[in-house]
């Protein structure tokens, strides 16, 4: 059996929360780049097709740490940590797009809600709307990352192959004779 370092936790929650982040990065860049989708119904696909696939990332690092484990919990373990990973990344970059341009949200509030006084939207208001609800969506990720790796621990525990060990061939040592 090949011998691999670091732990299975570890390492698939970091190389699945990573790839986690690059869809994220890769969806925000082409927004930035200015690629707009204004059909709602693409924009929904759109978004349920990545949540989809962050989702079946999570259960792929559960299933492979408990490939290697044999136990479920390393399976939720991993995918928390991957859930960790892409919701504190997810919820900076939130917080950040916030905190650089509070006008855009306040805006998009007036343009949604023509009837919204715009001078109870102060910068300090939309900042701590964002920075609450970056919260609250990484404690959503860090449960689903958790519940969606514990179902692939589930799969990947069937997976796991303990270490087969090869029979000693030391015998000990011969009968000494006595002293005497």
């Amino acid at each position: 059996m090949r011998q691999t370092s670091g732990h299975p936790i570890l390492i698939n929650g970091l190389i699945y929360g990573g790839i986690i982040v690059l869809i994220g990065l890769l969806n925000d860049g082409l927004r930035l780049a200015g690629v707009k989708i204004t059909d709602l119904a693409t924009a929904l696909i759109l978004t349920g097709v990545i949540f989809l696939v962050d989702l079946a990332l999570l259960f792929l690092a559960g299933r492979a740490a408990s490939a290697r484990t044999g136990t479920v919990g390393a399976g939720a373990l991993a995918g928390l940590l991957a859930g960790a990973i892409a919701g504190t990344v997810g919820a900076v970059i939130s917080v950040t797009q916030t905190v650089l341009d509070p006008v855009a949200i306040r805006d998009a509030a007036v343009q949604a809600n023509p009837n919204l006084d715009p001078s109870q939207l102060t910068d300090q208001a939309i900042i701590a709307t964002s920075v609450f609800t970056a919260v609250i969506g990484l404690l959503i990720l860090l449960g689903v990352g958790a519940g969606a790796g514990a179902l692939g621990g589930l799969l990947g525990r069937q997976r796991y192959q303990p270490a087969t060990y090869q029979e000693s061939l030391y015998q000990g040592l011969p009968p000494q004779p006595p002293v005497g």
